[in-house]
């Protein structure tokens, strides 16, 4: 076969079909463009770690008050710890709990699976973080939370066990309105466990200014000087944490004594109306009679109370009487008049004046008050009147037997003259003789003066025989 050569072919000037090659690639023409190369790079990338990184694992973030606290795999497994961790909580409270914490359970993936949070360790941190209220009552005084309670009920028993601690003791009392000075109401509150007290509790809380109130149980012999001592307190001090009580109270025993000031939180007004029978005074009429010796008295209409009934409106403020207002008063008994006669009748003490004679004047004066009955009381001796320092002569021979200090009676001395006979010599201002000195009549003993119970300078002068006292004037002379 004959092949045709270029020159040939071109020669002729026919046409002959030419077979073409494809031709081939040259990879040199992609070193011009970048942007081809940085996508290839980056799709190697991500080949590679779809390839070679784990897939991704369903988990669930649990947030608290909007913080991440732990990744844990299963929800109802947390759920269930949570739960856990509440019961456990409020085990024993009483009432509604209102929880204090926002927890969320949120989808989301975790590729860390050996750091899920284990149950145990969850509900650990649950039991640490988790915070709760219960909802009480609480007692609101002048616009003040002040205690809180389980329930409205406890707080209402509470607010009646004070008005009744105070209301009038009285059977005959008609009650017309007790309430609180101040303004209290009950309201509903979110409480911390801790915050919540017993009406034990609130109760000396809202009256004596504290949950603890110390106090004494009287015993048979105690009085309020006995328990002040005992407790290194004053009858002052104890007298202020009781005011109810006076220093004249009698106790009773198992009564119970305040030992510290109560300061209130609230005062308990009770106003109330009592009618009382009452005792009307006497009038009294003094009539002067000459036959009766300076200083002596004879009664001779012994006085009757008359009786009314008197209708009182009265106020209280815990307990302690502020207001007594006379509403309506009747004399249902008139008084009778006490007739009182005085004597006017004067003695000058001198020798002469009559008597036995066996006893000497210790002094030179009037009779002031005479042996016998003087404005309700009986009068052991008599009363001469004499100046400050003038001298007390001894009535008789005899030994001294007292020369002191002796209560109502003031400085006094007490002579012996035997046979039963002694003579006391009262209110002196200066004694002159001591115990065991013999002493004659008319030796100067004591000077004049005002001691004891005395209402002037004079001297007291009583006489006894064998211990009973008599009349100093039968043995005068």
């Amino acid at each position: 076969m004959h092949c045709f050569s270029k020159e040939e072919i071109l020669s002729q000037g026919s046409t002959i079909p030419i077979k073409k090659n494809k031709p081939h690639k040259n990879w040199s023409q992609f070193g011009s463009n970048p942007i081809v190369w940085l996508t290839a790079v980056i799709l190697l990338i991500f080949i590679t770690t779809l390839v070679f990184l784990p897939n991704p694992i369903k988990a669930y973030d649990m947030v608290l008050d909007g913080e991440h606290l732990a990744y844990v795999q299963d929800k109802t497994t947390a759920e269930e710890v949570l739960s856990k961790a509440k019961a456990d909580l409020s085990e024993g409270v009483q009432g509604d709990i209102v929880w204090e914490n926002m927890v969320n359970i949120i989808p989301t993936e975790f590729n860390e699976e050996e750091n899920f949070m284990s149950s145990d360790t969850l509900y650990s941190m649950l039991k640490a973080e988790m915070k709760f209220r219960v909802l009480a009552a609480a007692i609101v005084i002048k616009g003040e939370n002040i205690v809180a309670l389980k329930d409205k009920k406890t707080g209402e028993k509470v607010l009646d066990r004070i008005k009744n601690s105070f209301m009038p003791k009285s059977s005959r009392a008609e009650i017309e309105g007790i309430e609180f000075e101040e303004s209290v109401e009950i309201t509903s509150v979110n409480a911390k466990q801790e915050d919540i007290v017993d009406w034990v509790e609130a109760y000396n809380l809202l009256t004596a200014g504290n949950k603890a109130v110390k106090r004494h149980t009287v015993k048979e012999g105690d009085s309020i000087w006995t328990i002040a001592r005992a407790y290194e307190l004053t009858q002052e001090d104890v007298l202020e944490a009781n005011p109810e009580l006076t220093d004249t109270d009698s106790l009773k025993p198992g009564q119970e004594i305040n030992l510290v000031k109560a300061n209130p939180m609230l005062h308990v007004i009770a106003s109330y109306q009592e009618k009382t029978n009452e005792r009307v005074p006497f009038p009294v009429k003094i009539v002067n009679d000459d036959s009766l010796w300076r200083g002596q008295e004879e009664v001779k209409h012994g006085g009757e109370y008359g009786e009314k009934v008197v209708q009182y409106r009265i106020v209280l403020n815990n307990g302690k009487e502020i207001e007594r207002q006379v509403l309506n008063e009747e004399v249902t008994d008139d008084p009778e008049e006490k007739i009182i006669h005085r004597g006017t009748k004067a003695m000058v003490a001198s020798r002469g004046a009559g008597g036995s004679g066996q006893l000497g004047w210790p002094i030179r004066g009037v009779i002031t008050s005479g042996y016998g009955d003087r404005s309700g009381e009986f009068h052991t001796g008599i009363d001469i009147d004499g100046k400050k320092g003038d001298p007390v002569l001894a009535a008789g021979d005899g030994k001294v037997i007292f020369a002191g200090r002796s209560g109502n009676y003031g400085k006094m001395v007490v002579v012996d003259h035997g046979d039963g006979l002694e003579t006391r010599y009262a209110h002196n201002s200066e004694l002159k003789v001591e115990i065991g000195q013999e002493v004659s009549r008319g030796d100067v003993i004591s000077l004049v003066g005002n001691t004891g119970r005395s209402t002037g300078t004079h001297l007291h002068l009583e006489v006894l025989i064998n211990g009973n006292r008599r009349n100093p004037l039968r043995y005068l002379n």
